[in-house]
């Protein structure tokens, strides 16, 4: 596996993993990674085991996006927080 330190995943990783709070999401992205490069080499022994890791990722994610939207709106417009369709 060859890794190109100037691309801006890498950049981002490195810069993640320095910050105290940010360690642990950093520790995510670069177990995916390395499981990312085993599936495309076709070597990945259970591709399923990384399913839930998948999953904490873009709940970090969609997190984010939501603090990003609630600093910027100052109110959350759905009322209760429940997402549940209560009809």
């Amino acid at each position: 596996m060859e890794l190109n330190p100037s691309h801006s995943l890498m950049r981002q990783l490195n810069n993640a993993r320095k910050q105290g709070p940010h360690q642990a999401q950093a520790a995510l992205v670069a177990r995916q990674l390395f499981d990312n490069v085993l599936l495309n080499a076709g070597i990945l022994d259970e591709p399923r085991a990384m399913i839930g890791r998948l999953e904490e990722i873009m709940g970090l994610a969609l997190e984010n996006i939501a603090d990003d939207a609630g600093s910027t709106s100052g109110a959350d417009e759905g009322g209760s927080g429940d997402s549940t369709n209560k009809e």
